[in-house]
């Protein structure tokens, strides 16, 4: 059901853009085309450039003269129909100041489609340098020779590429109504001067397929780059490649490909900005977001993200500050490419990194995680400052052919982050059982606090093996159809450190009763609130011990009948009552509410 739905999605929005396309070239294009041909300096037609230009030679010189002719005046190059073949470029074509506009681009590229193109050869150099204030709206690109047929792509530089030009470094940038085919490397920025300024680049209504990575950045950006809205990534952009039976250029890309990598430790801004992703899909590539080395400052909003491994992974000396929301869903899987890494298990977020003094800021809302291989989100090293986790609907994580042990979250770094978990549902796959836990507290170094989370159908939905001073708090959670012995499970060397407050756990620990009398009977509740019968024989007194000591200082109340009873000793692990009369086989009710303390 899945699949239809997806392929149905993925219908509707390739028919979206073509119908876009469409309209773009028979209705608002041509009324832009015969205003072209108005008689004026800043107006352009690349055919006036060179009688045969489009026509299936070398248009290198052609373009090249053409766009430098309309920047020179701020002007707007037009771009009939045809497919423009860069075959010689030695060096990149110059956007600076300039309007590139065509009839439209489509989705086929290699049987005659109807479109406006640019047919790219070069291995030695980006087709397009962007500088400053470039319109980029209804052209398309592609690599002809990057074989569908190879299990190994062709390398090829950046189709835009942004580098050290003083102050005109992708500033004011719009790329609009494009289909980009097969760029080993889509856009990428490394080489900029501190000053330089690089941003306010925006990328929307269009369809790409990226072979490695379609934003690469090796070095910072002083300002935004907006990817979407409507916009698909994936290898539907290219019917060759997803036609082909062997799949090697996906199954290459599903096992390499970084639809966003940010590693900028070695420019001279380390820092990006902003990136703003939003409504669009991502489909099939190893990373949908990697940091490595650097701070990314991101609202990452895509509808969708489709057989994609990781999501985001924070690894590295990197540092990420910002949102992953995704209200469609996330589906971490290869099965599009032929399950060629079904063994893996890396989780769907991942925050791994150990950058330093400053770490990353991360909140991750509203997201449907449907499917993964590995766990659903996993924290390690000092990777974190803070950490939100709210309002995501987590299920059928821990899907690897590996076998072992995946959470839905698991917390292990050791930053001195303050985390909270609340008003997630975690949602077992079916009969899965052991292989699906909830939440795992490995490392505590700050506050974690957890409530009005839904756990169903897992192994040990919450476990706390903490061994060092941090403190956990857990309020309000509710548990169903737990499979393993334990609802709450805690063996954290200082457990008077966690806190387990009005939680309804399915499966409690549950405290013991002694000195009762003969043979009382077992609790019925867990530490909280719960009640016994007291044992046979002379029945003056009876003590309750914790199955775990309590945090900060309880307070107990105890009832026998319609009579309180009294407590005559009291701590951390147990609590004692006197009767005011012998009184076997009696039922006994008592209530331990703690205060809100953190020690």
């Amino acid at each position: 059901m899945r699949w239809l739905l997806f392929a149905g999605l993925l219908l509707l929005a390739t028919r979206a853009h073509a119908d876009m396309f469409q309209d773009s070239s028979n209705a608002k294009l041509p009324e832009a085309r015969n205003n072209l041909h108005v008689t004026g300096p800043n107006w352009f037609n690349v055919r006036d450039f060179g009688p045969s230009v489009g026509t299936g030679g070398d248009d290198t010189a052609a373009v090249t003269a053409a766009v430098a002719a309309a920047s020179a005046v701020g002007g707007t190059l037009y771009f009939p129909t045809a497919q423009y073949r860069l075959t010689s470029q030695t060096t990149p074509i110059i956007l600076d100041n300039v309007t590139l506009v065509g009839d439209g681009a489509a989705v086929k590229n290699t049987h005659g489609t109807i479109s406006t193109q640019f047919w790219i050869y070069s291995t030695a150099t980006p087709a397009f340098q962007l500088r400053r204030n470039v319109n980029w709206r209804g052209l398309g690109a592609y690599y002809p020779n990057q074989s569908v047929a190879s299990p190994t792509p062709t390398v090829y530089p950046a189709l835009f590429g942004v580098s050290n030009t003083a102050g005109q470094a992708a500033t004011n940038v719009s790329i609009t109504d494009f289909v980009f085919v097969n760029p080993y490397v889509l856009f990428k920025v490394d080489n900029i001067a501190l000053g330089s300024g690089a941003g306010r680049v925006r990328i929307d209504n269009g369809m790409g397929y990226c072979v490695y990575s379609c934003f690469w950045l090796t070095n910072g950006i002083a300002d935004t780059l907006h990817i979407g809205p409507n916009t698909y990534w994936g290898v539907g952009a290219d019917e060759d490649a997803q036609n082909d039976p062997n799949r090697y250029l996906p199954k290459w890309t599903i096992t390499n490909g970084e639809f966003i990598r940010v590693d900028t430790s070695g420019g001279a801004r380390t820092s990006v900005s902003a990136i703003i992703l939003e409504s669009q899909i991502i489909f099939a590539y190893r990373y949908a977001v990697r940091v490595v080395s650097g701070t990314l400052n991101a609202s990452l909003k895509p509808t969708y993200i489709d057989q994609v491994m990781t999501t985001l992974s924070i690894e590295g000396t990197g540092v990420m500050n910002g949102t992953l929301e995704v209200p469609g869903w996330i589906y971490s899987t290869d099965s599009f490419a032929g399950g060629s890494v079904g063994a893996e298990t890396m989780p769907v977020v991942n925050c791994s990194a150990a950058p330093g003094v400053t770490r990353s800021q991360l909140t991750i809302k509203g997201t449907r995680f449907q499917y993964s291989r590995g766990s659903a989100i996993e924290t390690s090293g000092t990777c974190l400052d803070s950490l939100r986790i709210t309002g995501n609907q987590i299920s059928n994580w821990g899907q690897s052919t590996t076998l072992g042990s995946y959470y839905g979250i698991k917390r292990a770094d050791t930053g001195s982050a303050a985390v909270l978990i609340e008003g997630n549902t975690f949602r077992a796959a079916v009969g899965a059982g052991a292989n699906q836990d909830g939440v795992l507290v490995e490392k505590v170094a700050g506050t974690v606090m957890l409530s009005n989370n839904i756990f169903r159908v897992l192994d040990t939905p919450v476990a706390v093996t903490a061994t060092d001073a941090g403190s956990v708090f857990m309020q309000g959670n509710y548990t169903s159809g737990t499979v393993g012995s334990l609802s709450f499970s805690d063996t954290s060397t200082a457990p008077a450190k966690v806190q387990d407050v009005n939680n309804n756990w399915d499966k409690p620990a549950v405290p013991t009763v002694s000195a009762c009398g003969t043979s009382p009977s077992t609790v019925i509740g867990n530490d909280s609130v719960g009640s016994f019968n007291a044992g046979s024989g002379v029945v003056t007194s009876c003590t309750v011990t914790f199955s775990r000591p309590k945090a900060g200082f309880p307070v107990c109340l105890v009832t026998h009948g319609f009579a309180w009873v009294k407590i005559t000793a009291l701590d951390s692990t147990a609590f004692t009552m006197q009767f005011s009369a012998d009184s076997p086989n009696s039922k006994v009710y008592y209530r331990c509410d703690l205060p809100l303390i953190f020690p």
